[in-house]
């Protein structure tokens, strides 16, 4: 998100939350009830119920003031910023949010980034938001994980029907996935391109192919329907996606190919509040979800996949 938009969206985020503490809790509307950072946020604890996720840790680091992606690994939780800042990931603890490692990524540009994923050891990141669907092309990152301070191979990308803004990306089964925020909230749908990465060994530019749409609706959050991160587990061919209400799983039927994803219809997963939610990756089990928010101090949130 650029740094114009980013200014708005907080100037909004605050005054519905003004909004909701006025009316107080009865009467606040159901977005600030959902969304406003719960009380035990600025501790850190463990909520009593964990039937929509627990704060395993709070994230205090102003290294990482707006975190807008994440990447499970053997060595922690990789994540990085939005736009307006430098082009480096950062490591974290998943018991303490602390940072453990920082790495500045060679060759690359944060102009928008917006998610990462992990695969087959190596780190993609997304430099694919854009708010005035503007950019005729976008660019994914990838680095090894083992060879950090190598420049990173740029993934010049664009669409077949023109610009579009996206928060969201996966990888598998040699394909990069590129989910849209949705041109049109209130239909909700959003776009899926892939790029197949078999031969893409090299910095380039490269066509995307789009291969199908997912619609999500419903929600009633002040900005409804948007996807703002995903992740697929592979151990149990889950699709997660994250919005600022909620979070969705669509899941591979048994014995049936991938593509056959397409068909489900998201299910929806309530979860703990978070300011800006927008990053969400899958433990390495495959059977749990972390996700966090843009906003200081921010909760890292485990949630059971049913």
């Amino acid at each position: 998100m650029h740094r114009l938009s980013r200014h708005v969206w907080r100037l909004r985020w605050t005054r519905a939350l003004a909004i909701a503490a006025a009316l107080g809790p009865t009467a606040a509307p159901s977005y600030a009830k959902t969304h406003a950072p719960p009380a035990d946020t600025r501790t850190g604890q463990v909520p009593a119920s964990t039937a929509t996720g627990r704060i395993i840790a709070t994230i205090t680091d102003p290294l990482l003031p707006e975190i807008s992606g994440c990447a499970v690994t053997a060595k922690g939780i990789w994540m990085h910023n939005d736009s307006g800042n430098a082009a480096e990931l950062f490591l974290v603890h998943p018991r303490t949010g602390r940072i453990k490692q920082r790495v500045a990524v060679a060759g690359a540009t944060n102009i928008d980034w917006e998610d990462m994923a992990a695969e087959s050891g190596n780190l993609y990141i997304g430099d694919i938001g854009d708010n005035s669907s503007k950019r005729d092309r976008i660019s994914v990152y990838r680095v090894a994980e083992a060879a950090l301070t190598k420049p990173a191979i740029e993934l010049g990308l664009t669409y077949p029907d023109g610009p579009h803004n996206a928060e969201a990306l996966f990888v598998h089964g040699g394909g990069l996935f590129i989910i849209t925020k949705t041109d049109d909230p209130t239909i909700g749908q959003a776009g899926v391109y892939r790029l197949a990465l078999a031969d893409k060994l090299v910095s380039g530019l490269y066509p995307l192919e789009k291969v199908a749409t997912i619609t999500i609706t419903g929600e009633s959050f002040l900005f409804p329907n948007r996807i703002t991160g995903a992740d697929y587990a592979l151990s149990t061919h889950r699709l997660v996606l994250r919005t600022y209400e909620n979070l969705y799983v669509m899941t591979v039927p048994a014995g049936q190919p991938f593509d056959s994803l397409w068909a489900q219809p998201p299910r929806k997963l309530e979860v703990l509040g978070l300011t800006q939610a927008e990053a969400v990756c899958v433990r390495l089990d495959g059977r749990h979800v972390l996700t966090t928010g843009e906003r200081l101090p921010a909760p890292l949130i485990e949630r059971a996949l049913p």
